[in-house]
């Protein structure tokens, strides 16, 4: 137990609570590029039930290095979601306050808001490994979504309410400004400041953890990292996963939660429709990154006339940056300080995006952020904030 990703977690919490809520903040404040504070919330206080109940919320399982799910949960308020993807994604305040006022969350945003939550979960490992160099790794799950949460602390139901629960969390509040609640919740099965009895009583004894086999067998296959034969039930966590894909099906999502498998048909665009045949976009990279050529052939298929530059660019509509490093995409946004050098519109992307990437890139003054790979509806989208005299 002592090596349990989700163990390790529940004690930091326990036992460094102040310490990892500051090392939360200090990276939503490199994300937003303004001063940030997370200021803890007591889990059995009026604040949290008002944040953390009754409303909808981002929830996001949290996976070991192999993708199995562990009895721990990232969760952010739609505010807190908004802001701190926006800032990932470059989005401006004119943008978060339409999505905060309609409700909609356009893919980009929604794929923005999982990214952070990666960079959270990170933040939360680094703290681990000061005290324990060998501390386990841990992520966001892929699946994840928005959902109407019950009564505080029922939400902790949605992994695991047969065990209790660690937790800290708090309210976010950028430039002095209160920007939402974030919340980590961890189990290590044994104890924990919110019970197993709390949990299913603030959920209403659902039948949807009724089914879970909450027995001592299936806790303990969970905690070796086994997994029951079928048919013969499964551990808590195990059904988590099943349970955060099967629900998000039922959820309503065309307000709540855009997805990959969502079409440009659904979505009432057309790729190919929105980017002016022709249309000059160039993408500079390093040679060898995988996510070019994939890059390329989604926007030739839209219509576009796609070049491979080099990062000194002038007559450019649209600029593709892309870039695994934060020094190379300060390298290749420099020459594009020149105003007379700067295209219509500058669009940073990486497939393995990092805190200190988006910070290079809003360093560079760029106009998006977008996490490889993509789609062309997206791509569409984007190249649409080109200004028609210049097309």
């Amino acid at each position: 137990m002592a090596d349990c990703p989700a163990a390790c977690l529940a004690k930091l919490m326990r036992e460094e609570s102040e310490k990892l809520l500051s090392v939360l903040a200090e990276n939503v404040e490199a994300l937003v590029g303004q001063s940030v504070e997370v200021r803890q919330v007591s889990a059995d206080s009026e604040e949290m039930a008002k944040v953390f109940g009754g409303q909808k919320l981002y929830c996001f399982p949290v996976e070991d290095h192999q993708s199995a799910p562990l009895p721990s949960m990232l969760v952010m308020d739609i505010p807190a979601a908004v802001h701190t993807g926006a800032a990932f994604s470059l989005m401006g305040q004119e943008q978060v306050k339409e999505v905060l006022d309609s409700g909609e969350i356009p893919e980009i945003l929604h794929d923005s808001i999982g990214e952070v939550a990666n960079i959270l979960c990170g933040a939360a490992v680094n703290v681990l490994r000061e005290t324990m160099p060998e501390a386990p790794e841990y992520r966001r799950g892929s699946e994840f979504k928005v959902m109407e949460a019950p009564p505080w602390p029922g939400l902790l139901a949605e992994v695991d309410d047969s065990h209790p629960w660690d937790l800290v969390g708090g309210i976010v509040l950028i430039d002095g400004e209160e920007r939402g609640g974030l919340l980590l919740a961890s189990s290590d099965r044994s104890e924990g400041m919110i019970s197993s009895a709390e949990i299913i009583a603030a959920a209403g004894g659902s039948s949807e953890t009724d089914d879970l086999d909450t027995s001592d067998s299936a806790g303990e296959a969970s905690a070796q990292g086994t997994k029951p034969a079928a048919g013969d039930g499964e551990s808590p966590a195990a059904a988590n996963s099943q349970r955060f894909t099967t629900r998000e099906a039922e959820d309503d999502v065309g307000n709540e939660r855009i997805g990959e498998e969502q079409t440009a048909e659904s979505t009432g665009t057309s790729a190919t429709a929105q980017i002016p045949p022709g249309m000059k976009i160039h993408i500079t990279c390093h040679p060898a990154d995988p996510g070019a050529r994939a890059l390329k052939t989604l926007l030739e298929e839209a219509g576009a006339k796609v070049l491979m530059a080099t990062p000194a660019c002038a007559n450019v509509e649209v600029l593709f940056v892309i870039s695994r490093s934060p020094t190379d995409m300060k390298i290749r946004l420099k020459s594009l300080a020149n105003p007379a050098r700067r295209p219509a519109l500058v669009i940073a992307c990486s497939d393995r995006p990092t805190r200190d990437i988006v910070v290079a890139a809003r360093a560079g003054l760029v106009d998006h952020f977008v996490v490889l790979p993509t789609n062309a509806e997206m791509l569409a989208e984007l190249v649409t904030a080109v200004p028609e005299d210049v097309v």
